[in-house]
């Protein structure tokens, strides 16, 4: 088992039995500006990418989504449509 995986994982054990972890997380969020909250945005999808997919961000796939029922609201203002996709995603 990787050490980061190791880590989360003995973390995750220690905050459900209630002992403090020492110091804030490493990804939490603090930001100051946009370009700050998008710098963090990429720090964070590129650590979930590493603990959960290997490391790979996963292939784009086409969005071929077709609609099965639309709903209009009797207020006005917004729609509720139900969605399918057809081409699903492969592994």
């Amino acid at each position: 088992m990787k050490q980061v995986n190791l880590l989360a994982v003995v973390a995750l054990c220690l905050a459900n039995v209630g002992i403090p972890v020492q110091g804030a997380p490493a990804l939490s969020f603090q930001a100051q500006s946009a370009d700050g909250a998008r710098a963090w945005q990429r720090a964070a999808r590129e650590k979930l990418f590493v603990l959960m997919m290997g490391g790979r961000e996963p292939s784009r796939c086409p969005l071929d989504a077709k609609v099965l029922r639309r709903i209009e609201a009797p207020t006005g203002g917004y729609t509720l449509e139900e969605l399918i996709d057809i081409k699903g995603v492969s592994d």
